[in-house]
């Protein structure tokens, strides 16, 4: 597996944004911070990308001084976020935590507790959830009555 950092979000969202869109509920935060930085310098980002095969996997972002963004994908995490906890430190990178689903939050723990000998923790556990049909509202009875009187 290879790491690659990217000095340009058009870059990087083109690499990342079709892996992205696969779960775009989940992903809707690194989706929006790309989509709004697309114009912007890059400078503040730091942006990080797994390739397996010469195909793109896996990514990892930050806006310092927020968390690491961790995306929800549908692959294994263990490897790929193995090799970005070994990237990141090799590289000293600060890690002052993660964002992303269940599974990938926990293998990043895992590999970072390996890998610094270190202690981490888990800070909050939240959830994404998708809207995918809204119900229509009944119009009350008096709004109903008054509309009929009007008539």
């Amino acid at each position: 597996m290879e790491v690659k950092q990217h000095h340009s979000v058009k870059d990087f969202l083109k690499t990342t944004e079709t892996l992205l869109l696969e779960r775009e509920a989940e992903n809707n935060l690194p989706l929006g911070i790309l989509h709004n930085q697309k114009q912007m310098n890059a400078d503040e980002l730091y942006m990080l990308t797994i390739h397996h095969e010469g195909e793109c996997i896996y990514s990892i972002m930050r806006t310092p001084p927020h968390y690491w963004i961790l995306p929800s994908v549908d692959v294994d995490h263990k490897q790929p976020v193995k090799t970005l906890v070994e990237y990141l430190a090799e590289h000293s990178f600060k890690v002052p935590g993660v964002i992303g689903e269940a599974s990938a939050a926990e293998a990043f723990v895992q590999a970072y507790r390996e890998k610094n000998r270190g202690l981490a923790e888990l800070h909050m556990r939240q959830g994404v959830y998708e809207l995918k049909k809204v119900n229509e509202l009944q119009k009350c009875k008096r709004e109903a009555a008054h509309s009929q009187e009007a008539r």
